[in-house]
C-alpha cells in the first residue's frame, strides 16, 4: 500500500484519538457538549473541508476520496457510498459537531475506500492493509515499542506475517515473524489440547472428579456459598466454573527466571485456599485452576516434578508436532525476543516470568503460530481430532447469567462477542509487560494472532484485532450481517421515582446516583477522569454523548444488569442486590492499607498493596491495583468475603495479628499493614 496513503490514514485516526481524548473536558452548556469538531478532524488530517448551503452538506476530499456528511439527516456518503450514522451531524453557533461514535463510521469507510484493491488485488489485500493502519497508527498514538501479527486462510492455505517497530529498542534490534513475544494465557489452549489427548486415548475422564487423579487435591468450602472440591472435574477447571479461587497474588511471577517449586508445591497451597463459590455456578476466570490441570497433565504423564514435566509433555506431544521448534517457557540469553516495555520512552523493564507455566508464559511468534492456527482450522492434523476441537470451542456453561456475558468459556478457549456483534473463538493472554490475542472465525476460515511488548498495549491490541478480523471475514464471506447502533431518538426526562430504581452500586463501575441535574452519573469510575452522565432518550436507553455508546437497563438473574449496545450482552456489571453491608467498629479497626510480603527471593506480585476501606457512606470495601474497591461482607470478626459479580466475586478475605501487627491473607498471599 503506498505510504502517503497509509501516512494520511494514520493522520486521521490518531487525530481521531486525541479529539475524543480532549472531548471528557467539554464543558459549554451547548447542544454539542463533549461532541468532536468535524473541521479540525478532518483538517488535520490534510483534508480540504468547504460548506455547501444549497443543500446544507459538508464537503470533504481527502486524496481523491469524495465525503459528503448531511446537516438534515443521519448520513454520510464516501465516493457516492451511503452509510447511516447513529446521531449525524449538530450545527452549533457556526461549526460542526459529531460523536465519537460517528466519527468511527466515517473513519471505517474512508479506511475502506482508501484501501480497496491495493497492493494489486493481492489475497486479503484489505484485511492487511487494515491491520497495518491500524496497528501502526495506535502504536504511534500509545507509545508501543513493538508488536507482531499473523493472518491466516483456511482454504487458501495464505499465511501473512509481519513485525512492527522494536525488540530492542536500545539496540535498534526490529520486530521480525520469528521474534518471541510472551504470549501469556494463550498457553491455556495448548494445555487444553494434551489433555484431549489424553482423553482420546482414555487416561483422563473429563467429568470424573480430580482427585480421582489427584488424591491430594484440596479446597476449603466457602463459608458462606458452600462448595466440595470433591466433585470438581477437569471439565469444570478447563471451562473456568469449578468455584475455585482465581488467583494467587503472591508466587504467581517471579522475576529473572521461573521458580519450579511453585508450581510443584501447588497442591499444598491449594489445600490452604477457600472455594470462591460453588462449582457449575458462574464463569470465574481461574489460573489456579489452569495451574492444577498442568499437575493434572504432568502426573498422568508420569511426572514427579510438575513444572518440568509439564514443560517436557507440551513440548513433545504439541509444540514440536505443530512444527513449533523455537516456542518455550524460558528463551536463552541470546534468542531473538521481544524485551519487555512499559511504552516505547521508557527503559527496557526486568522481565517477570509465570511460575505456574501451565497458566500462562509461553514464548512463541508469529510465524510459529501461523503454523499452529492453520493445524486448529484444518481440523487439528495429527495433533487431535475434530472431535476434540468440536468439545474445546463448545461454550461450558449455559445459564440465564452466562448466556449474557461478552466473554463465554469453552475448554481451554474462550467466545468472544465484539462490539460490532462478531463472534470469534480463541485465547487472549496479559502479563506484566506483553499483550496477546489468538482468534478464530471458523465459517470463514480465518485465523489471526497477535501481539504487543508494551503495557500501553492495553488499548490496542483488542482494537487492532476487531478491526483485522472484521475487514477478513467480510473480504471473505462478503457483506455479513453487523450489528449497528440504532438511533437514540431524543433525550428526555425521565421521573425521577424511575430514576431512584435503578442507582445503586454496580460491580466494576462504582455508585450510580442521581446529579444534581437530575440524570443519573456513575461519579468515579477507573480510568476515566469525570463523572459520567447517562442521558435518557426517547427509545429507552441511556446515551454517552461524548462516546456515542448507549446503556440498557434491566433485570438478569434476578440482578439489575447493565447492557451495552443492541445486543443482549452485558457490559460486565451488575447491581449488588440486598444491600452493602456497613462497616461496624470491629472492621473500622482493620482497615488501612496492607503491603504484600514475601521471604521469597525474586518474588513479584501484581498486587503490591491491598486496601480495606471504608467509604463516606459507612460501607465496607477491598481495593487493589488502583480500582475503586469491591463491596465485602462479614463471615466473622476476622473473615470477610467479596461481593458483587466480578472476576473475584466471593474471594475469602481473613485477617489476624501477630507481634502486634495487623495482617491480611487472601489468595494465598500475605499481606502486612504499613
Amino acid at each position: 500500500m503506498k505510504r502517503t496513503i497509509k501516512k494520511a490514514i494514520a493522520m486521521f485516526m490518531a487525530m481521531v484519538m486525541l479529539m475524543s481524548a480532549a472531548a471528557f473536558t467539554v464543558s459549554a452548556a451547548n447542544p454539542a457538549e463533549g461532541m468532536l469538531p468535524v473541521r479540525a478532524i478532518f483538517e488535520d488530517a490534510g483534508a480540504v473541508v468547504g460548506w455547501r448551503d444549497a443543500d446544507r452538506t459538508i464537503h470533504i476530499e481527502l486524496l481523491g476520496n469524495v465525503i459528503v456528511l448531511y446537516t438534515n439527516q443521519p448520513l454520510v456518503t464516501v465516493n457516492n457510498e451511503s452509510m447511516q450514522l447513529q446521531d449525524g451531524v449538530v450545527l452549533y453557533g457556526g461549526r460542526s459537531f459529531m460523536t465519537q461514535e460517528d466519527v468511527t463510521l466515517v473513519n471505517s469507510a474512508i479506511i475502506a475506500a482508501m484501501t480497496q484493491h491495493v497492493d494489486g488485488g493481492e489475497f486479503l489485500a484489505n484485511t492487511i492493509a487494515t491491520a497495518v493502519v491500524t496497528t501502526e497508527t495506535l502504536m504511534e498514538a500509545l507509545d508501543i515499542a513493538g508488536f507482531t501479527m499473523a493472518i491466516v486462510h483456511r482454504d487458501s492455505g495464505f499465511t501473512w506475517t509481519q513485525g512492527f517497530g522494536y525488540a530492542d529498542i536500545e539496540r535498534g534490534i526490529p520486530v521480525d515473524e520469528m521474534t518471541l513475544f510472551d504470549t501469556g494465557s494463550v498457553i491455556k489452549m495448548f494445555n487444553a489440547i494434551a489433555l484431549m489427548q489424553m482423553v482420546e486415548q482414555g487416561i483422563i475422564d473429563l467429568d470424573e472428579p480430580v482427585v480421582t487423579y489427584l488424591p491430594d487435591f484440596f479446597v476449603q468450602p466457602h463459608p458462606v456459598h458452600g462448595g466440595d472440591y470433591r466433585d470438581i472435574t477437569p471439565r469444570m477447571l478447563l471451562a473456568h466454573i469449578s468455584g475455585i479461587e482465581g488467583d494467587f497474588f503472591g508466587g504467581m511471577w517471579s522475576l529473572g527466571a521461573p521458580d519450579p517449586d511453585i508450581m510443584n508445591n501447588a497442591l499444598p497451597r491449594m489445600a490452604d485456599a477457600t472455594m470462591n463459590n460453588t462449582q457449575m455456578n458462574r464463569m470465574s476466570y481461574a489460573n489456579a485452576g489452569t495451574m492444577m490441570l498442568g499437575i493434572l497433565t504432568a502426573t498422568m504423564a508420569g511426572h514427579d516434578d510438575y513444572f518440568h514435566g509439564f514443560w517436557q509433555h507440551i513440548e513433545e506431544y504439541v509444540w514440536i508436532p505443530a512444527g513449533m521448534y523455537t516456542t518455550t517457557f524460558v528463551p536463552d540469553a541470546d534468542a531473538n525476543r521481544a524485551l519487555p516495555y512499559v511504552s516505547a520512552s521508557l527503559p527496557v523493564q526486568e522481565h517477570t516470568y509465570v511460575n505456574p507455566i501451565s497458566a500462562g508464559g509461553m514464548f512463541t511468534n508469529a510465524a510459529e503460530m501461523a503454523k499452529f492456527m492453520h493445524i486448529i482450522l484444518a481440523g487439528g492434523g495429527d495433533i487431535i481430532s475434530q472431535a476434540s476441537l468440536d468439545e474445546m470451542f463448545a461454550i461450558q456453561l449455559d445459564n440465564e447469567t452466562s448466556r449474557h456475558e461478552p466473554m463465554q468459556f469453552g475448554l481451554g478457549t474462550h467466545s468472544i462477542q465484539w462490539a460490532n456483534g462478531l463472534v470469534t473463538q480463541g485465547h487472549d493472554g496479559g502479563t506484566t509487560h506483553y499483550l496477546t490475542s489468538m482468534q478464530f472465525h471458523f465459517d470463514s476460515g480465518i485465523g489471526i494472532f497477535l501481539s504487543t511488548n508494551s503495557q500501553t498495549g492495553g488499548g490496542a491490541f483488542m482494537a487492532v484485532m476487531q478491526a483485522a478480523m472484521t475487514a477478513a471475514v467480510q473480504e471473505i464471506m462478503g457483506d455479513i450481517d453487523l450489528l449497528m447502533l440504532r438511533g437514540p431518538g431524543e433525550p428526555e426526562e425521565r421521573p425521577r421515582e424511575e430514576l431512584e430504581a435503578l442507582t445503586g452500586f454496580y460491580s466494576g463501575l462504582g455508585w450510580l446516583k442521581i446529579n444534581n441535574a437530575g440524570n443519573l452519573e456513575f461519579g468515579n469510575v477507573p480510568g476515566i477522569p469525570v463523572p459520567l452522565e447517562l442521558i435518557p432518550y426517547t427509545d429507552g436507553s441511556f446515551g454517552l454523548p461524548f462516546i456515542g455508546t448507549r446503556f440498557w437497563f434491566d433485570e438478569l438473574d434476578g440482578s439489575m444488569a447493565i447492557f451495552q449496545g443492541d445486543h443482549p450482552i452485558t457490559s460486565g456489571t451488575k447491581r449488588i442486590e440486598g444491600g452493602l453491608w456497613q462497616a461496624d467498629e470491629n472492621f473500622t479497626r482493620w482497615a488501612g492499607t496492607f503491603k504484600y510480603y514475601t521471604e521469597t527471593q525474586n518474588s513479584f506480585t501484581i498486587v503490591p498493596y491491598v486496601n480495606l476501606i471504608v467509604d463516606e457512606n459507612g460501607y465496607a470495601f477491598v481495593g487493589y491495583l488502583g480500582d475503586i474497591g469491591s463491596p465485602i461482607g462479614m463471615i466473622d470478626d476476622y473473615t470477610f468475603y467479596v461481593l458483587g459479580s466480578g472476576r473475584n466475586t466471593g474471594l475469602v478475605i481473613r485477617l489476624y495479628e501477630n507481634d502486634g501487627e495487623a495482617w491480611l491473607h487472601m489468595s494465598g498471599t500475605r499481606f502486612v499493614r504499613r
